[in-house]
């Protein structure tokens, strides 16, 4: 046993990975250098074993790194023992943590991930956790400690301790089997179709199709229909997008609980038959709605004359603006009179590298929530906030060491009324990704997806709306900065979100950034695709649908401000003047006066300007407007 004793010993400290149960050695030429060097700096008890090639650090508990049980996919847990301020006693007075996904060692440590609120040190043996959070899936990460004394003398790093966290588990598509009524019995058979509504493609729990049935003898025949009743409606102006409707009838011969029904608000489809008896409807829109019921009892016969309620609908809505380039990350709150009713920092005060809002329901209760995401210069952080300002929640997209900003949308993709977060890079690989909130948190739901060539690295833009009216909402892309003038529709099917329809050339230029946005300018029940130019060009606004697997353009182009006002645009959507159909909100894409102008979705005529900052400023504005 080789013995070196010096007069001051410093802190040290060790991990390693009992999960695999190896042994944290180092060869006995790298340890004598470690000796030498830490001896140069203060002084040091050390322990080498020689009677083996390699040996082991005998006083430091290593230790166990290992995925947290709550979050297999997004963190790992770290556990060490504490080490001393004198080698193996004492305490020491800070622990300085770092991870990297590439390897760990003293030239790279400075440029490794610090952990910002690590534990305080407990004394000399005592076990030490922490759980890192906010990591990315299916990643290897390399994890280092340095201690430090009173008199600011610093460890070596400790052994590399390394893990892979879990890759996401997605969930396996899930039949959601819809059958209309059976046939009347001919010939001993009775028949009726079914659809899988998951649009899963597989048919494991399909039902049947057909079955037998006994031939009618001495049977009387049930000719007389029921009677249908709505027992809840809205009897006052509904001024939120929620309700739930009730309903039930009456037969002479098939008891209630039997009775089928069916369901259909303003000019949509009737339901299929089936036996509920309510209904949730969560985007109801501003103005004259008329809701359905109608009523099948066991003979096949049906209610002649549907059971009718018509109610109006004037949403109290809102319009949230933020500070997306030129100032402080305020967001604020206004009434479509301009009055303001909010106003509140989305981050620190001292951020100015600008803010992306958007708005949408994501409690399911039919009131929105303000998302906002930060731009580059600031790790790209989700914030999710109530109206009056109180922080929700917020969450890391793509990790803590991601500083290039974000872009939003809010949409429901697979029609469970529950909305998710779609977030995508503003430079980087172009890869979109869809969040849920799930056990608490809100994490990546379904597999990343690719909405341009991995070559493009210059930002995507986000939108989302039910623009083929199935209940389900699509995800809308373009390219944010220069080289491409793509405009394409992703849809989930099954499990995985598809690229459904793709047009090239959506703008005159390629280098313009593509702005987007979706809304009902015509109050069928379908959103269109309104895009225009984000910078460097005309302020032209363009509207297109889709026709099956067709980007098609729609109407003429407008144009927002003066064709010389070469500034580009941000835009968004909503009901401005309660019509039960989407208008145009339409900001400068330069830092010039911060102002909305509002026109008309039917015919572009202007109806409002709101001036929601100060007219000295020289802002790039953030829209999005809930209820």
């Amino acid at each position: 046993m080789l013995i070196f004793i010096f007069s001051k010993m410093r802190p040290e400290t060790f991990l390693k990975l009992t999960e695999t149960k190896t042994r944290t050695t180092v060869h006995p030429i790298l340890a004598l250098s470690i000796v030498a060097f830490w001896a140069g700096l203060a002084g040091l008890v050390f322990y080498l074993n020689t009677q083996s090639q390699d040996f082991q650090l005998r006083q430091y508990v290593a230790s166990e790194v290992k995925a947290a049980a709550e979050d297999a996919t997004n963190s790992i847990r770290l556990n060490w023992t504490a080490p001393g301020d004198d080698g193996n006693s004492g305490q020491a007075s800070t622990y300085e943590i770092r991870y990297s996904t590439t390897p760990l060692n003293e030239t790279s440590w400075n440029f490794a991930t610090q952990l910002s609120s690590p534990p305080k040190p407990k004394p000399a043996g005592q076990s030490e956790s922490f759980l890192v959070t906010q990591l990315q899936p299916n990643q290897t990460y390399y994890f280092g400690l340095k201690t430090l004394d009173e008199a600011g003398n610093t460890s070596a790093i400790s052994n590399i301790a390394t893990k892979k966290t879990s890759a996401v588990s997605f969930p396996n598509c899930v039949e959601n089997w819809n059958c209309n009524a059976w046939s009347a019995c001919e010939s001993g058979q009775q028949t009726r179709s079914c659809a899988d509504q998951s649009a899963c493609g597989t048919q494991t729990n399909k039902p049947a199709e057909s079955q037998s049935c006994p031939a009618s003898t001495n049977q009387t025949t049930d000719s007389v229909p029921p009677n249908s009743v709505i027992t809840a409606a809205p009897t006052t102006t509904q001024i939120t997008p929620t309700f739930t409707f009730t309903w039930s009838g009456l037969d002479d011969t098939t008891s209630t609980n039997n009775l089928k029904f069916s369901y259909k608000l303003d000019n949509r489809a009737w339901s299929s038959w089936n036996t509920q008896t309510s209904l949730t409807v969560d985007n109801l829109k501003n103005g004259q709605h008329v809701f359905q019921v109608r009523s099948q009892d066991q003979a096949g016969n049906i209610d002649p004359s549907p059971a009718s309620a018509t109610f109006q609908v004037r949403l109290n809505s809102f319009l949230a603006v933020g500070v997306q380039k030129g100032g402080q990350p305020k967001v604020r709150t206004y009434n479509f009179n301009g009055v303001l009713l909010n106003q509140f920092s989305a981050f620190e005060s001292a951020y100015r590298g600008g803010i992306q809002v958007t708005v949408g329901d994501l409690g399911q209760d039919g009131h929105s929530e303000i998302v906002v995401s930060s731009n580059s210069g600031h790790r790209g952080e989700v914030k999710i906030f109530r109206p009056d300002g109180s922080l929700i929640t917020n969450f890391l997209p793509y990790g803590m060491s991601y500083r290039d900003g974000l872009n939003l949308a809010i949409a429901d993709i697979n029609g469970d009324g529950l909305a998710e977060i779609i977030t995508a890079k503003q430079k980087g690989l172009p890869n979109v990704r869809v969040f849920g909130y799930r056990l608490n948190r809100y994490t990546q739901v379904y597999k990343e997806f690719n909405a341009e060539s991995v070559n493009y690295r210059s930002g995507i833009s986000l939108a989302a709306g039910d623009i083929n009216g199935d209940g389900r909402d699509e995800i809308i892309t373009a390219p944010a900065g220069s080289g491409s003038n793509a405009l394409r529709v992703f849809r989930l099917q099954g499990n995985t979100i598809r690229q459904v329809a793709a047009k090239s050339k959506i703008l005159d230029s390629a280098n313009s950034g593509i702005a987007i946005a979706t809304g009902d300018l015509s109050g069928d029940g379908s959103a269109e695709i309104i895009v225009g130019p984000q910078k460097n060009y005309a302020p032209i606004i363009r509207i297109f649908t889709l026709r099956g697997t067709n980007i098609v353009k729609l109407r003429r182009d407008y144009r927002a401000f003066r064709t010389v006002d070469r500034a580009g645009i941000r835009l968004s959507t909503a009901d401005f003047n309660f019509d039960g159909k989407a208008d145009f909100f339409i900001s400068y894409g330069d830092i010039v006066q911060p102002k909305i102008t509002v026109f008309s979705g039917s015919n572009f005529v202007k109806l409002k300007t709101l001036n929601v900052f100060s007219s000295r400023d020289r802002l790039i504005l953030s829209h999005s407007s809930g209820v």
